[in-house]
């Protein structure tokens, strides 16, 4: 009787730990809004975001050299974007990100360069958070006609 007990505490142990190694591999779902993880589309066409995103870490190049653009366009309400620590590179025009109009829009994580406007955002309805935005030719945040540079 004592060597089934022991086998069976041993296959609990094993399948524990695999249960437990899957948890790792795979990680939790703690947030069931987010869709998942998105590459940006290096056609150079505009991302837009109808609901919560987050973004595979990485530099996406925006070739808007001759025409004006958006590399990301939110199109919804109660939008979070996180992006992860990712570089949206501009070629010197256009818009990195756009939030105009929409509300509660979060933006996470995100590192915007080389656009006429890095970040173009309502102000009262931002919340921004480790989001840098610089070496844009025009602004690097413009709220709402407001622009500054940082």
């Amino acid at each position: 009787m004592n060597e089934k007990k022991k086998v069976v505490q041993n296959t609990a142990i094993i399948a524990g730990f695999f249960i437990l190694l899957l948890i790792f591999l795979f990680g939790l779902n703690t947030n069931p809004t987010i869709t998942g993880l998105t590459t940006l589309d290096k056609s150079y066409k505009t991302l837009v975001l109808t609901e919560d995103t987050v973004l595979n870490p990485g530099v996406y190049d925006y070739g808007f050299s001759k025409e004006k653009g958006i590399a990301i366009l939110i199109k919804a309400d109660n939008i979070v974007l996180d992006c992860r620590g990712s570089i949206i590179r501009g070629g010197g025009s256009g818009v990195g990100i756009y939030a105009v109009g929409q509300k509660n829009v979060k933006l996470k994580n995100c590192n915007i360069e080389g656009f006429e406007y890095g970040l173009y955002v309502d102000l009262d309805n931002i919340d921004l958070n480790a989001v840098n935005s610089y070496e844009n030719t025009i602004e690097d945040i413009c709220v709402e006609g407001i622009c500054s540079v940082e």
